[in-house]
Order: C-alpha cells, then structure tokens, then sequence
C-alpha cells in the first residue's frame, strides 16, 4: 500500500505540476500514464531488491536504468533520432511513456500500450514476489 500511495501521489503531483506550464489535453490519463510509469518501476525494484543482496548495487541497477531509460531513451526529441528504435521498445518504460505521451498530446487511444504497460508491470511484480516468496519460505 506504501508503495501505491507514493505512485499515486507523486504521478498526481507531477501531472498537475505539468498541466500548470503545458495544456494537457487528457490530465486524467495522463495522470495514469505517469501512474503506470512508477508502478512499471516500482515493481522493477521490487524484483532488483529480492535479486540482489547489496544496497549499493540495488540502488545503482534501479537509479541507472530508470535515468537511462525515461530520462534519455523515452524522450520523443531523441527517440526520434535514434539508430536502433527496437532496442528502445523493450525498455521497461516504453509502453508507460507511450501511455502519458499520447494521452498528453493528442486524441488518439492509447490503450494498446497502457495494456503492454500494465503487463510488463505485473511479469515484474509476479516474479519479484515469487522470489520473495521462495526466500522468506521456512525451510
């Protein structure tokens, strides 16, 4: 629940802060898409924090990846220019940025990447409680 409360306050928060200095044209889903975002990562660190032991190493896995890949990769201005574009869409955060982008500019449905966007989430999500489950498991 802590970490759903933080998604969701945080995609709120970002969304309204967005709309103040650009005219979203669907807040409501956009605001989800930015949702969709931190639940995609959430479940990620979710899965990095049952793997791997180290505190250092974890947060490095986490922080590396999610400024790689919503900070540069998923930016329209340099996706559009990039050489491999298939590489980009197996990211994480493809389908979730998909979602806040389309929903944040145009009319245009998004629920084929909000779909794949929630997927990708829950493979996270099920294999970091599996693992979970199999470590904390009495012996």
């Amino acid at each position: 629940m802590a970490l759903v409360l933080a998604i969701v306050s945080i995609a709120i928060y970002v969304g309204l802060l967005t709309d103040t200095f650009y005219p979203v044209v669907h807040l409501g889903r956009f605001i989800s898409g930015l949702a969709l975002i931190g639940f995609v990562y959430g479940s990620y660190g979710l899965l990095v924090g049952s793997l791997i032991r180290g505190e250092l190493e974890g947060i490095l896995f986490i922080v590396l990846l999610v400024n790689i890949d919503v900070g540069w990769l998923q930016n329209p201005l340099f996706y559009a220019e990039a050489q491999n574009q298939m590489i980009i869409r197996f990211l994480p955060a493809y389908f979730p940025s998909q979602t806040a982008i389309i929903t944040a500019v145009t009319d245009y449905s998004s629920y084929s990447a909000t779909l794949n966007g929630i997927l990708y989430g829950l493979i996270f999500l099920f294999f970091s409680m599996l693992l979970f489950f199999l470590k904390m498991r009495a012996k």
